[in-house]
């Protein structure tokens, strides 16, 4: 995994299947707010559900994406957890 995400958000390790769902789900709603609903990191994180290599491409679309950009999908995403 690439830097902090392996620690948080649906790719952090150890989570259990039903509790990595829900956090890409989290993760899926926040990008298709932030870049639309036709964005490929959108689509790979619906993929991303039950395909562990949509996993890594949707953390790799999200390392790409303008740092800006990147920080308010991971603070909005933050935002909407229950402990963020």
């Amino acid at each position: 995994m690439i830097g902090i995400a392996s620690l948080i958000g649906p790719w952090a390790q150890e989570l259990d299947v039903g509790e990595r769902k829900a956090r890409v789900r989290s993760m899926r709603a926040v990008a298709g707010c932030w870049l639309g609903w036709e964005h490929k990191l959108v689509d790979l994180l619906g993929r991303a559900e039950n395909d562990p290599k949509a996993m890594v491409d949707a953390l790799t679309t999200l390392e790409l994406l303008p740092s800006r950009t990147r920080r308010h999908i991971w603070a909005a995403y933050g935002a909407a957890q229950p402990n963020g």
